[in-house]
């Protein structure tokens, strides 16, 4: 098992709430949002929300998805947390290449960082 997604009503508040308590999110480059707000009409303030929450997004004609991730654990583990609106039935596959290549990014982060590197090795 490589990962679960856990649903929420409210990504924000739930994030927001998880933060407090600990969980470290998995960092999402600034570019992703250039690009949302290019693609999308977005209103800014809640691109800034889900900039500083680490949210990742979808949309298809019957909604919207929102999600973000957690820094990987015990190898190759994370945790999702969900958001859907309307009925939106996908699961955000878009996003897949941005969260791979931020886990990347980490990884090779903290082997510069860390004298022992963790166990997580990307593809």
């Amino acid at each position: 098992m490589q990962h679960i997604a856990l649903a929420t009503s409210d990504i924000f508040s739930t994030l927001e709430q998880l933060q407090k308590n600990g969980l470290q999110l998995l960092p999402i480059p600034q570019n992703y949002y250039h690009d949302l707000e290019a693609r999308y009409a977005l209103e800014p303030a809640l691109l800034e929300r889900m900039q500083s929450l680490n949210v990742l997004y979808d949309q298809s004609p019957e909604g919207e998805f929102f999600h973000a991730y957690t820094q990987t654990f015990d190898d190759l583990f994370f945790i999702e947390i969900v958001e859907r609106r309307g009925a939106y039935q996908g699961y955000g596959a878009v996003n897949a290449p941005i969260r791979i290549a931020a886990q990347t990014r980490l990884y090779k982060e903290s082997l510069r960082t860390l004298s022992t590197p963790p166990r997580f090795r990307p593809d």
